[in-house]
């Protein structure tokens, strides 16, 4: 072998660099392309957990359940304009993927507006929302009860859920949290099921159609009006009470609950005959 060849040599820092730097490549590579190929599944599992918790709220999960088949046959997914209260699903071609929140929290102008009134403070709203209507049975749609998404600050945290509310469209048939970041023990307890139990059967409007449910600390269990404070959670159970006077009220679901209650809109002919809309 010639003197003038040279070894490779490991230690050199030149070396050293250009393997550090391919191996940053490959792996760099290796993540993207796992992220392209793992996002349909990772959308499909997002979805499947938001209707996961939409059923929860309505009473229908039981833990043997096809979540996505029991969706399909009882759920019918509408949007609305929560300014008019007016139903919009036409507009869409794809109902399932309308994200809401991802809307408002990207600040887009066209499709959301900043709230000057904010007892919620989520800071933006969007101007179209998600109504899940739950139909009586698989093969009578005419609405049973009525799912609407929720959020609002905590303590520490925004909260994220959905509540349930009857047909009659004053009794609440089931409350969840799907994501907090709440103190566990304390506002946490909102994911307690015996908490959120509490609130099955109470009115959450009054015979007026004004929001009336209170947390107390006393009495609730016979005050048709009243749920079970969050005990060491003052600020957590404020917050409750607050996002869902907005969301229950004009600023929020209030258009489309009067609506419903004057039954003067083609809300109600589609809310019975549903399916109409793209999903």
């Amino acid at each position: 072998m010639s003197d003038k060849k040279k070894k490779f040599d490991k230690e050199s820092l030149t070396n050293t660099l250009v393997v550090a730097i391919g191996l940053c490549l490959i792996c760099a590579t290796l993540v993207s392309a796992s992220a392209v190929f793992l996002k349909s599944l990772q959308d499909a599992n997002k979805l499947k957990d938001k209707k996961k918790n939409i059923l929860a709220a309505a009473g229908l999960l039981e833990s043997n359940s096809d979540v996505v088949a029991l969706f399909d046959q009882r759920i019918i997914d509408r949007i609305v304009d929560l300014d008019s209260g007016d139903d919009v699903t036409s507009q869409y071609d794809d109902v399932a993927s309308f994200d809401q929140i991802g809307v408002a929290e990207s600040n887009d102008q066209k499709q959301s507006e900043a709230l000057t009134k904010d007892p919620a403070t989520i800071k933006r709203r969007e101007n179209h929302s998600h109504v899940y209507i739950v139909k009586a049975s698989a093969t009578d749609e005419s609405p049973s009860m009525y799912v609407f998404p929720i959020r609002g600050k905590g303590l520490w945290s925004i909260l994220k859920g959905f509540i349930a509310i009857d047909a009659d469209l004053k009794t609440i048939k089931g409350l969840t949290y799907y994501e907090h970041g709440e103190t566990p023990g304390l506002g946490g307890e909102v994911d307690n099921p015996i908490w959120k139990s509490h609130w099955v059967g109470k009115l959450l409007f009054d015979d007026k159609g004004k929001m009336s449910i209170r947390l107390v600390k006393s009495d609730w269990e016979t005050n048709p009006h009243g749920v079970d404070t969050l005990s060491g959670a003052t600020i957590t159970a404020r917050g409750v009470e607050k996002m869902l006077g907005f969301w229950m009220g004009e600023q929020g679901f209030g258009p489309y609950l009067e609506i419903l209650r004057a039954g003067t809109s083609n809300n109600v002919a589609q809310a019975a005959g549903g399916q109409n809309g793209k999903r």
